[in-house]
């Protein structure tokens, strides 16, 4: 995921050297903060990592040499 999500370029002079960028959306540990306060970019944020975190364990799910037993609890575990 891109942690720094800037869909218009606007910068601020703060009257020193430094010049401020505004953001419209931020990715911060793992949440999503828009300047509008809409939740919709944070939901969105989390279902794909929570679908990012499911396709990491394909291989375990679809192994055959695991028991069908250890592959349900690991599937009921991320359901």
């Amino acid at each position: 995921m891109n942690p720094v999500i800037n869909t218009v370029q606007t910068s601020v002079d703060t009257g020193t050297s430094a010049n401020l960028k505004l953001l419209d959306k931020i990715c911060c540990l793992d949440d999503m903060l828009s300047v509008d306060g809409d939740a919709d970019a944070a939901v969105e944020a989390r279902v794909q990592i929570g679908w990012n975190k499911f396709r990491q364990l394909i291989l375990l799910l679809t192994n055959m040499d695991m028991s069908f037993v250890m592959r349900k609890r690991l599937y009921s575990s991320c359901v």
